[in-house]
């Protein structure tokens, strides 16, 4: 150690005169006060204790002259170093909807019809990529695209400033470069995107490329820049420290909770480190904050009061650092940044990295120029093209060019399922003999051309299974015009039991091609019509017929007419969904049999509060009566006559209605990750007919059911009791969509 030397005993006599001259001399006490730095922990959701110490350190008049911070101390001390206060903050937190802002799905009324439709298959929402002959994992659980346009919104008044030291406090964000595994220093560029980085918990959110160094979460490498701040010039710290928590033994009871642990550790051993370097002068924070973790967004607001309450226990430390009022109102006044407007957009400038045109992306997006930035109308625009479903992530920026203002939208394609495979699972079990189930796969290329082309190939095995390939080539940059030409292999089985004939179930084979076109109506319909060529046949699988295999050619005609604007197809709260289909089956095409027929689906949803009625029904018929085997209308199974079993009827002529009722269990402020509870229960009435001269209100059946659902990630879950009229009952657990 080496030792200060001594002044002289007359300059020492000089020291106390002189520090009392400084005092008097003006501007001498701003010089004299020591540097200020605070530092934020990352903590996920505990960080919104943050904005508790903030809020006393603004009652306390407590300048800051340095904040540095990591994941969501970055985020906290970013925005605040961005000229926002403690009670801006405060109400940030109160405002967001945390759950949402984690979910990446855009809201179903932004997807494109086409996207819709893939939701009524049975698929779970998981895809897996498949790019070089690899299978492919995405490098987050969610791709954080709402998240990176939120930061984008709040950090938009200091759009302009690109080094930290000039925004209205210094400020410093700590990411961890995932390759190294060391920390990386964030402090020039842009702001919305180092917070975001800063804040990418690996696994949960992808790293973000900033000057070469792919970033992850800065908690793994320094969770508390006390060393940052130092190097700032910080001579006296304020700490705020949130707690890491390691589980028990007990609680280590799955992969995921051992890999939290061991990233909590890391957290915690590095955290430790840094705290050892921590001077007399130096004040340390550490909130309180009982078993809330730091998944517990919903709870955010809550972790607020003990933020408070800790900074308060350091009262006696912290009034030292105080500056009077009028110090105080000096030292913020003038470091607040200029009051921000929506700028004028003369320019909008396309960073494409896909391999769709820009044209696409440009007509998608249709931002008007010569205008303010209307940011809900940008929002908006971002979704609809982010709802294509073929981007990792849009951003926006504005830039200035030419001594013009524009945005800059950079358009970032999926690097992991540009290729992708989905799985899905559909189970039936009435618990009286009666068991069906279909396992499905598929595989999608996309983005074949530059106007979008798709090729999905589809496998099915179980009660049903097909085979199934469709090429969908849009015509138009805005994909509103296509034509879809498609392959088919299929079985169904068709019951034509009846109480005169006895039971009679059929097996119907198709293999057939079909050539449609068609027209996207925005997002809330399509019209889609085309030929069908194919031939098939049908066996007898039980009972007794004339002629147990019989043999048949397709040739028909189609129209389909589509609306779908229902916020949900598994639950629904909200829309209407209906398809309406002609079919003209004629000799002259090829086929076996002259037909006609015509089938019309409506469902109708409406809310309020926990409660959903949903109305909804089918209708199909025959003109002529002359209906073959393979084009029947079927009914029966769980809420389509519960009670019966699965397609139990079928007929050439077809009515049915229902109104089914549910209430959310769950908390009308859901967790991340809650899976959504219902109960409900259905009134149904319908019945099929040979001939539409028998059809007759009087003959209709009645059916009802009682069921518990649940909305899981492989698919909506329903444990039910059905019962029809004629003393007919049956216990479903069902898995699969159902409306």
């Amino acid at each position: 150690m080496t030792l200060e030397s001594r002044p002289p005993r007359a300059k020492r006599r000089l020291l106390p005169a002189l520090i009392l001259l400084g005092l008097l001399l003006p501007g001498s006490a701003a010089e004299a006060r020591a540097k200020i730095g605070l530092v934020l922990s990352g903590g996920g959701a505990l960080g919104a204790a943050h904005v508790g110490v903030l809020k006393v350190l603004e009652e306390l008049r407590i300048p800051i002259d340095v904040i540095t911070g990591t994941s969501m101390g970055a985020v906290v001390g970013g925005l605040y170093a961005s000229g926002k206060t403690a009670a801006e903050l405060e109400a940030l937190i109160d405002e967001i909807d945390w759950v949402d802002l984690f979910k990446d799905t855009p809201p179903r009324d932004r997807k494109p019809f086409r996207r819709k439709q893939d939701d009524y298959s049975f698929l779970v929402d998981l895809k897996l990529g498949f790019n070089d002959g690899q299978a492919q994992l995405p490098t987050g659980l969610i791709q954080g695209q709402k998240l990176a346009l939120t930061l984008r919104e709040l950090s938009m008044p200091v759009r302009t400033i690109r080094n930290f030291d000039d925004l209205p406090i210094r400020y410093r964000a700590v990411a961890a470069d995932v390759e190294t595994g060391t920390p990386v220093v964030l402090g020039s560029g842009d702001l919305a995107r180092a917070m975001l980085a800063s804040m990418s918990v690996p696994g949960v959110l992808p790293p973000i490329e900033i000057d070469g160094h792919l970033l992850v979460d800065g908690g793994v490498a320094d969770n508390l820049p006390i060393d940052v701040a130092r190097k700032l010039g910080a001579e006296v710290l304020i700490v705020a420290d949130l707690p890491t928590v390691l589980k028990k033994r007990e609680k280590l009871n799955s992969a995921l909770a051992i890999a939290q642990q061991m990233i909590s550790v890391l957290i915690q051993q590095n955290s430790q480190i840094q705290l050892k370097t921590l001077r007399r002068s130096d004040i340390h924070i550490l909130p309180d904050l009982g078993d809330m973790g730091s998944s517990d967004f919903v709870k955010m607001k809550g972790a607020i009061a003990p933020g408070e309450a800790a900074t308060r226990k350091e009262l006696a430390a912290l009034s030292r650092l105080s500056l009077s009022p009028a110090e105080y109102q000096a030292f913020r006044g003038g470091s607040q940044p200029p009051v921000d407007a929506p700028p004028a957009i003369a320019f909008v400038d396309i960073e494409n990295r896909s391999r769709l045109t820009d044209k696409l992306i440009a007509k998608t997006m249709a931002v008007e120029t010569g205008k303010p930035l209307d940011k809900k109308k940008l929002d908006g625009a971002i979704e609809r093209l982010y709802a294509l479903g073929e981007f990792e992530r849009i951003d926006y920026q504005v830039i200035e060019k030419d001594g013009k203002t524009g945005l800059l939208i950079t358009a970032q394609e999926k690097s992991w399922a540009k290729n992708y495979f989905n799985f899905g699972l559909n189970l039936a079990d009435d618990f009286d003999g009666n068991a069906s189930y279909n396992l499905a796969g598929t595989l999608t290329l996309t983005a074949l051309n530059p106007l979008g082309a798709e090729w999905r190939n589809e496998v099915q095995i179980g009660e049903e299974p097909r085979l199934r390939t469709e090429f969908f080539q849009p015509l138009d940059d805005l994909r509103e015009f296509f034509v879809a030409p498609e392959l088919l292999v299929a079985k169904r089985n068709v019951d034509t039991s009846n109480p005169l004939t006895g039971r009679s179930l059929f097996q119907a084979t198709v293999a057939q091609a079909s050539l449609a076109g068609g027209w996207q109506l925005g997002t809330w319909g399509e019209w889609r019509a085309g030929y069908r060529r194919g031939i098939g046949s049908t066996s007898l699988q039980i009972g007794s017929a004339p002629r147990s295999e019989l043999g048949f050619e397709i040739g028909e005609v189609f129209s389909r007419f589509s609306v779908d604007t229902l916020d949900d197809v598994r639950f629904p709260k909200t829309g209407t969904g209906t398809s309406l289909e002609l079919v003209q089956s004629v000799g002259a095409l090829g086929a076996t049999t002259d037909y006609q027929r015509g089938e019309l689906i409506a469902n109708k949803a409406f809310n309020w509060d926990r409660n959903t009625v949903v109305v909804g029904g089918h209708f199909g018929s025959s003109v002529d009566d002359n209906l073959p085997l393979q084009s029947r209308f079927p009914l029966g199974g769980f809420l389509n006559l519960s009670g019966l079993s699965h397609d139990r009827l079928s007929g050439q002529n077809q009515l049915f209605g229902r109104l089914v009722y549910y209430r959310t269990l769950t908390s009308a402020a859901p967790e991340l990750f809650d899976i959504p509870l219902y109960l409900g229960a259905s009134l149904e009435s319908g019945n099929v007919w040979e001939h539409k001269s028998q059809i007759d209100l009087r003959s209709l059946r009645y059916a009802g059911s009682a069921f518990i659902g649940a909305d899981t990630y492989v698919g909506p879950l329903y444990l039910a009791y059905g019962r029809a009229d004629e003393d007919q009952s049956s216990i479903y657990l069902f898995l699969g969509r159902t409306f």
